[in-house]
């Protein structure tokens, strides 16, 4: 039996709470440095930045599991892994068809900062990502 390294919930700097540091070089570095195998990618209800991390990988044995943690209209965060980056995109959007219309404040909230393999800011978010949508948990997993 082989046994894994894994950390399936894993915020970059898309998700307000996580810190500048968490671009994808860095996150990369860190699963090597700390001898983590596959990754999971779940940054607060998006997927814009898992395909950034994949390419940051591609030289890496880190294998990166493209996901979102998505809060429901009860408060439950689920933690949605995707087989692929396109299925992470389709449901992605599924989500923002969801979300309440409320703008981000940086200053209070965080930045949240799309970003490519190399973390050049690519688009930040304006709709806050920290909230539920309206979705009950039920539908989010059906």
């Amino acid at each position: 039996m082989n046994l894994y390294h894994v950390d399936l919930h894993i915020h970059t700097v898309l998700s307000p709470c996580a810190e500048l540091d968490m671009g994808a070089p860095e996150i990369i570095a860190r699963c090597r440095d700390e001898g983590i195998d596959m990754i999971a990618i779940t940054d607060h209800n998006s997927a814009r930045n898992t395909e950034a991390l994949s390419r940051a990988s591609e030289d890496s044995d880190v294998e990166v599991i493209p996901g979102l943690e998505v809060q429901s209209s009860e408060d439950i965060h689920i933690v949605c892994l995707m087989p692929d980056g396109k299925t992470a995109r389709v449901f992605e959007d599924w989500i923002v068809e969801r979300l309440p219309c409320i703008r981000n404040i940086p200053d209070k909230f965080g930045t949240q900062l799309v970003i490519d393999e190399n973390n050049i800011i690519t688009e930040e978010s304006d709709i806050l990502l920290v909230q539920g949508i309206d979705a009950t948990a039920d539908e989010i997993v059906d």
